[in-house]
């Protein structure tokens, strides 16, 4: 019977009817299956046929009878329909129409069979994932186990963009799925064999060629023309990049832009796959890439290869946009950035292919900019991608000028990247066509350019071969079948050879023999694994099968055994460094290695070279270890951060190369240090002390070599040394090497440490230069004439420095040594005065020829000694000479010009003529000519990089005072720069550090020269704006130690004593900036190190009965200041550490101590700071006990606690904190005080009203308006008892508000005056208009007198109010008295208000009397109180 003749639905329906599919006979049950399959062979069975009977299937398929024929009835169902159809119905139905688990698992197995058996073409991978993760998520194992094994049959199909869907699952999960991955990874999709007949009816009959069929096969089994990305859900992000967002993008912080990219870095992290609207981020990300802070620019450049690994093929309309910035940012100096641009750039290449690249000119244009690293990068990539496409546009033509003129570029790199990219151009573009490409250039570098295209004639690879796919699928659907990148091509079956390609010969048969093999990939490489695979799988069909083949498979494992790096990347510098310094492995210090320092060095280089080069290393064949150099070698170039990585290691190693005795393996060693160090100067890096220590000794034990060559090169690595770590550490090291017996290195540590001062000058000698001198003086008297030789050109330098000084620093010589030093000095002289120009020498040339020809056996760039040894210089460029009449501005190298864009300068392109001659006949219209001076071109400021700003800051603490005053100005001007927080961040201590020693040299030294005495006051201006820039950047300012600040502080207060400094000219003036960069220092810095150092200098002050009472009150106005600003840092403030030093402080200095000092003022600062704190935090102030030991024997708890207690009971706290100078247990115990004034609640008003009014006297600004109250307030209330509003406070601000009420009744015309006193009770009542006069028996003159001293008091609160200072006119007041020379003041006064002249010191004098008394009245009232309450 045909196909049409069987009805395949009736009988399906009329198996299904009762009991249908849950018949429990399994014999009957295994012949409906059968049926089933029969029906779907023989018969047209359709989808709706399926749908009958797919669901009894399912439930049966994990029965162990019928389970495996039911496997088999759903096949012949797929190859009827189609296996998506049937695959997909009973996923769903197994997952959401039953529970049976095992039902579950078998379905899914024959899915994953089914997939190999049919292919992928009819599967739609979106449908299947959800079900998948909810295989993965089942409690059954196996379950799990089907749908782990059916996602990896899925990866060889779908790829590594698989994975990146199940990145939510859990870590164990995800383990599982890995392991998967990995073992599909290695394996090439099947060749479907079912599902083919109903393709070939579907193609109408066409026939297939027979070879073409494994390739067809394979690419129906992989989707021809599927692209996984698209499969999969995307994510439209439009919504969250809003106007806010990219806003921040741009903000002009970049700590906004920073996070605004995290925040772009979540969105994407979040969605995954994303659609191709992303709005306005492209341009914002634009402007990132190109930005200044290079941190942020690498951050944007890896959110760009993310948005293309997100959105996929449709990422090419932003790259117009985003290219070019990536492009640029391969310019930059760090490795790390361009590395990073490059992976970005090399993954958009993934996604678009390499047509956008060059159709918008985006890579000529890059090409095109003057930057080495731009070429170096670029033309690197370049030359491994362009060998991946077999067309390309003709624009690629455009980038070959750049190439030429990169083949003749002075940077070898550039050369080299160069000429890897050649061949790949001249596959595109053919030889003969790059060739005349040629007649553009100059005659002389199309000479050269064209003998390098003859050379690398022969390396042009042959261009890939055209994909197949099958015509069935193109006929079918040609949208499907076709390539997704349009640069390819139509399918072809055989590779042809290109034309341009050479002969074949007997010389090149291997090369031409790779050359003709499969290529490699496709035009347009895929972005899923399952692609490439296939690819590899082509290639491979190439090779020689057989013995032959299989041996030289087994050679290639073997030698693939370890094809990584030589130098691995480890991050565990910092953990040697620390189990080093806490003993926990031997420290690197011995005069000869012994077994266990070389098995400690293997096992910290096992992890962090290749087991190759672990082997060559310590072999011990010198030979195998001069190879290891050479891998080493070759890492400077290719491992960078790698080599930087394991630095420490790599020096430890070479010092065991010291102890050999092999002369090729120290020079061999020496060549690799000088490459390596110029590395390290190169890359800005500081050489850690761990590093030095453990190198640096050793190195000099080589500078006494026998061997003149060695010497000369340990001479090199020592000066290149300097590059990366501190002369004046070098010299340290240098100064140890006199104590050798060797005469050598004696003498060549002379001639270095000669060479040290003449670079950087005296200040660089440790630990001091008179010490430093006197032992190098020591050296005269040497048996050997070559120490004594370098010992006296030494000297000589030091005598061009410091002159006739010299001999105070040289200490006691005798006679002889004497007179060879005088000698020595007295023929310098006359040769420095005659000496004549000397003419470089003809045979100059011959020498750099020998020397690079040396360079290069030794694998070193050409001229790399004289590099070395003036690293100014650099090397001529390979090309070859200009022709004659050539232009001036062409594009050379310009030996003898100046490097605008190196010294900040703008270049212009005006052509300079010759100055035009006037005519002298005229003389008198010359003279009336206006004169035009030159206008000065301005200077860039440049940032100076960690070793220039090393020498400036050191440069602070020299005794010259002009060298000092140089660096301060130029400090200062690099804190104008716009990133000074990065560039000085790490130097703050240091620079302050230095600073403070200036000023000590200042007042030991400078201050008792009065030649000098302008040289100090323009030292200290600059000393001081420098400080004021630096505590004006909050930023810096912040950066400051605890330890550092109290050095600083008491170096400043201590200028500010120093009355030396105001006999100066401009001294009062340098004194007021001081007392501003004060106020500054305590502002800005860090307030838990501003206030823990000045807590610590109060203890040094008390501790020290020898200071200075004034530097004891200046450090407390600086406490009572950061008492003020409390409030407003309370937040920063680490009050735990501040109870800490408190606690040191009463410790020292326990509360009953103090009866016994003269004046306790220093233990009231102490305890406002408590105050303070209690009053903020209130009760949470007892939490921050942690690090004292035992609180409850501390003083600071207790008397947190009574503070607390007594702010709890006080209605009037608040005027405590304004005025609390009273003692504390004076406010305790004062029955006054205890008055609760609660009788009545008109009187509970007017104690409200006195709370307000002294709360203004107090305050600095409303003082004048609270008198006035107070004022109006006893002539309405002239009864009321104020009494215990006065207690509260100071007998100082009690007679100032006397006063001050006098002067109000004077000016008003009152007959009566209100009087306070600090002794008045109860029955004496204040005295007002309304009552009998205090003081009626005054006389007119008595009147007169206080009218004037009414005034007087008035006009210095005026003063005082303005900021003016009162010292001049209260000296200048006969009628004045101790008292009020200190009480006119409102006891709010500005933090440092202060001079150094004998004057202010007699008013401080005068007020601590004054202070003293009232303290000791104080105390004896206390007394009395105490002894009251007792009885």
């Amino acid at each position: 019977m045909e196909k049409k003749d069987i009805h395949a639905q009736v009988f399906v329906r009329v198996l299904a009817r009762k009991p249908g599919w849950k018949e429990a006979n399994f014999q009957v049950m295994g012949a409906k299956v059968q049926l089933v399959g029969i029906l779907a062979e023989k018969a047209k069975f359709t989808t709706t046929t399926a749908r009958y009977c797919i669901q009894g299937m399912v439930d049966k398929i994990g029965d162990i009878k019928s389970g495996a024929k039911v496997q088999e009835a759903m096949t012949a169902m797929a190859e009827a329909t189609t296996l998506g159809f049937i695959s997909l119905e009973a996923v769903k139905y197994a997952f959401d129409g039953q529970k049976n688990p095992k039902n579950q698992a078998e379905v899914l197995n024959w899915l994953a069979q089914g997939i190999q058996e049919f292919g992928f073409t009819t599967m739609t991978p979106k449908a299947y994932i959800s079900y998948s993760k909810k295989a993965l998520a089942a409690v059954n194992p196996q379950v799990r186990a089907a749908g782990i094994s059916l996602l990896g049959v899925m990866y060889m199909y779908m790829g590594g963009n698989l994975r990146m869907l199940f990145e939510d699952e859990k870590a164990a999960l995800l383990q599982q799925i890995d392991a998967e991955f990995e073992k599909m990874s290695g394996q090439t999709p099947p060749a479907p064999f079912r599902g083919l007949k109903k393709k070939g009816a579907a193609a109408d009959g066409d026939d297939e060629e027979e070879g073409d069929d494994g390739d067809e096969d394979a690419e129906q089994a992989a989707g021809p023309g599927m692209n996984v990305v698209d499969l999969v859900p995307r994510t439209d992000i439009s919504e969250q990049i809003t106007s806010g967002l990219i806003g921040e993008l741009n903000d002009s912080k970049w700590k906004v832009r920073g996070e605004a990219l995290e925040k772009v870095e979540g969105i994407l992290k979040q969605a995954k796959f994303i659609t191709p609207n992303i709005g306005e981020l492209p341009a914002a990300l634009k402007g990132r890439l190109t930005e200044s802070n290079k941190n942020i620019a690498k951050q944007a450049a890896t959110i760009c290869a993310t948005i293309a690994t997100a959105m996929g093929a449709p990422v090419k309309k932003h790259a117009s946009t985003l290219l070019p910035g990536m492009l640029v940012l391969t310019s930059d100096s760090k490795p790390q950035v361009r590395a990073t641009a490059v992976e970005a750039i090399k993954t958009w290449e993934e996604q678009i292919g390499l047509a956008p690249f060059i159709e918008d000119e985006i890579l000529s244009t890059a090409l095109g900019l003057n930057k080495p690293f731009i070429k170096i990068e670029v033309f690197g990539f370049l030359a491994t991608t362009l060998v991946k496409y077999r067309t390309l546009p003709g624009d690629l033509a455009l980038s070959v000028p750049h190439l030429f003129s990169s083949l003749e570029d002075r940077n070898a790199d550039v050369r080299k990247k160069a000429t890897e990219a050649l061949p790949a151009f001249m596959m595109h573009l053919g030889y003969e066509k790059t060739v005349k490409m040629t007649g553009k250039l100059k005659p002389s570098s199309k000479t050269q350019v064209c003998s390098i295209l003859e050379k690398e004639r022969e390396n042009i690879p042959a261009k890939p071969g055209k994909p197949a796919s099958s015509k069935s699928g193109s006929k079918k659907d040609g949208s499907s079948a076709s390539s997704p990148d349009e640069q390819t091509e139509k399918p072809a079956k055989t590779n042809k050879r290109p034309k341009t390609a050479p002969a074949k010969s007997e010389s090149n048969s291997n090369s031409s023999a790779v050359s003709s093999a499969p290529p490699v990939n496709e035009t347009a490489p895929p972005t899923g694994n399952g692609g490439k695979k296939s690819s590899k799988e082509k290639a491979s069909q190439g090779v020689a099968k057989g013995k032959a083949g299989s041996k030289s498979i087994r050679k290639k494992k073997d030698e693939d055994e370890d094809t990584g790096p030589a130098l691995i990347m480890n991050k565990g510098k910092d953990r040697r460094i620390r189990d080093e310094q806490d003993l926990k492995v031997l420290k690197w210090n011995f005069t000869s290695p012994r077994q266990e320092y070389i098995d400690q060095l293997k096992d910290q280089m096992e992890n962090c070279v290749s087991k190759t080069m672990m082997t060559k290393l310590f072999h011990n064949d010198f030979k195998q270890q001069l190879i290891a150099i050479n891998m080493l070698t070759e890492c400077l170039d290719s491992g960078k951060e790698a080599t930087i990585a394991s630095l420490d290691l790599i020096l430890k190693w070479i010092t065991l190369r010291f102890f050999d005795t092999n002369t090729s393996l120290h020079i061999k060693v020496l060549e690799y240090l000088g490459g390596l160090f110029s590395l390290l100067g190169d890359e800005d890096y500081n050489l850690l002390d761990h590093e030095a220590h453990s190198f640096i000794p050793y190195l000099i034990i080589k500078v006494g070599d026998s061997k003149e060559n060695i010497r000369k090169l340990t001479r090199i690595v020592l000066r290149l040394l300097t590059k990366v770590y501190p002369a004046s550490k070098m010299f340290t090291f240098i100064m140890e090497g006199l104590k050798s017996k060797n005469s050598r290195q004696r003498a060549e540590c002379l001639e270095e440490l000669g060479g040290l001062i003449e670079t950087y000058g005296l200040n660089i000698c440790q630990p001091s230069p008179p010490k430093a001198v006197k032992e190098i003086a020591a050296q005269i008297g040497d048996r050997d004439n070559s120490v004594r030789s370098a010992a006296l050109n030494t000297l000589v330098q030091i005598y061009l420095l410091i002159n006739e000084d010299i001999y105070k620093y040289c200490g006691h010589l005798n006679d002889k040594d004497m007179g060879m030093l005088e000698e020595r000095i007295k023929r310098s002289a006359r040769k420095t005065a005659a000496a004549p120009k000397i003419s470089p020498p003809q045979n100059q040339q011959k020498t750099d020829d020998k020397s690079a020809n040396k360079a290069g056996k030794s694998g070193l760039p050409p001229g790399w000694r004289d590099a070395y040894r003036n690293p100014s210089k650099g090397p001529r460029p390979a090309t070859a000479p200009p022709a004659p009449g050539k232009d001036l501005n062409a594009n050379r190298p310009k030996v003898f010009s100046l490097d605008l864009d190196k010294l900040g300068l703008e270049s212009t392109a005006d052509n300079y003529s010759e100055p035009k001659l006037e005519d002298t006949n005229c003389v008198d219209d010359l003279l009336t000519k206006p004169i035009v001076m030159p206008q000065r071109r301005a200077q860039k400021p440049s940032t100076p990089n960690n070793m220039q700003l090393n020498i400036l800051i050191s440069q602070i603490a020299s005794n010259d005072l002009a060298v000092c005053i140089q660096a301060l100005a130029q400090l200062d001007e690099v804190l104008k720069l716009d990133d000074k927080e990065k560039v000085m961040g790490e130097h703050v201590d240091q620079l302050l550090v230095t600073t403070l020693i200036q000023l000590r040299m200042a007042f030991s030294k400078h201050m008792g020269d009065e030649n000098s005495s302008k040289d100090v006051v323009r030292m200290y201006r600059c000393l001081v704006a420098l400080l004021m820039s630096l505590f004006q950047c909050s930023e810096l300012a912040q950066k400051a130690s605890k330890e550092v600040l109290c050095d600083i502080i008491n170096g400043l207060i201590t200028a500010l004593i120093d009355d030396r400094l105001m006999a100066f000219d401009e001294g009062p003036q340098v004194v007021r900036s001081v007392n501003v960069l004060m106020v500054k220092v305590v502002e800005n810095a860090d307030p838990n190190h501003a206030l823990g150092a000045l807590i610590k200098l109060l203890h040094e002050c008390v501790a020290h009965d020898s200071n200075s009472p004034k530097f004891t009150q200046l450090v407390m106005k600086c406490l009572w200041r950061m008492v003020r600003m409390m409030p407003n840092v309370i937040n920063q403030l680490k009050v735990e550490h501040v109870l800490l030093d408190i606690h040191l402080f009463l410790r020292a200095f326990p509360s009953s101590t103090w009866k016994e000092r003269s004046t306790d003022v220093p233990l009231r600062t102490v305890k406002t700071i408590l105050h303070s704190l209690a009053k903020i935090l209130g009760n949470k102030v007892l939490n921050y006990f942690t690090l004292i030991s035992n609180p409850k024997e501390s003083e600071v708890e207790s008397y947190l606690k009574k503070v607390l207690r007594s702010s709890s009971r006080a209605s009037t706290g608040s005027l405590e904190q304004v005025n609390g100078s009273a003692s504390e247990s004076e406010q305790n115990n004062n029955p006054h005080q205890q008055t609760p004034m609660r009788s009545s609640p008109r009187r509970a008003a007017r104690n409200q009203d006195l709370t307000i009014i002294f709360s203004k006297i107090g305050s600095k600004e409303n003082t004048r308006e609270g008198l006035a109250e107070l004022y109006d307030f006893k002539l309405k209330y002239p009864e009321e008892d104020i009494e215990p509003f006065l207690k509260k406070t100071s007998q100082v601000f009690q007679n100032y508000i006397e006063r001050g009420l006098r002067n109000i009744a004077s000016e008003r015309g009152d007959k009566g005056t209100i009087s306070l006193s600090s002794t008045m009770t109860k029955s004496q009542p204040i005295s007002t208009t309304a009552s009998a006069p205090i003081i009626n028996s005054m006389s007119a003159t008595d009147n007169e007198n206080l009218s004037m001293t009414a005034m007087r008091e008035r006009l210095k609160v005026l003063r005082s109010q303005c900021g003016i200072d009162n010292a001049e006119s209260s000296n200048n007041n006969p009628n004045a008295t101790q008292q009020s020379g200190t009480d006119h003041q409102p006891p709010k006064e500005p933090l440092i208000s202060l001079g150094s002249s004998s004057s202010n010191v007699q008013a401080s004098q005068q007020q601590n009397a004054s202070q003293d008394h009232n303290v000791e009245d104080l105390k004896k009232r206390l007394d009395r109180i105490k002894s009251s309450l007792k009885k």
